[in-house]
């Protein structure tokens, strides 16, 4: 379970990534074809979609394990 948190920080930092992937590909290649924007398409959903499973997997962590989350709630 400590393992994961160690790698906590890589949520945010996907997010941001996919965030500037869509910026630069934008900024860079505004008249490019439609097959490009697919590819930045492709690689900001992966990378969002990594970020979601990462947060989804702590969350779940936290609801079923002894965390700070029992201690509040129940």
């Amino acid at each position: 379970m400590e393992l994961i948190y160690q790698f906590i920080w890589i949520v945010p930092f996907l997010s941001f990534l996919a965030s500037i992937l869509i910026g630069l590909g934008l900024l860079f290649f505004p008249k490019s074809t439609k097959s490009f924007h697919r590819v930045w398409a492709i690689a900001s959903i992966s990378l969002l979609s990594i970020a979601m499973s990462i947060s989804f997997d702590i969350f779940w962590q936290q609801i079923t394990g002894n965390s700070i989350y029992r201690y509040l709630w129940s």
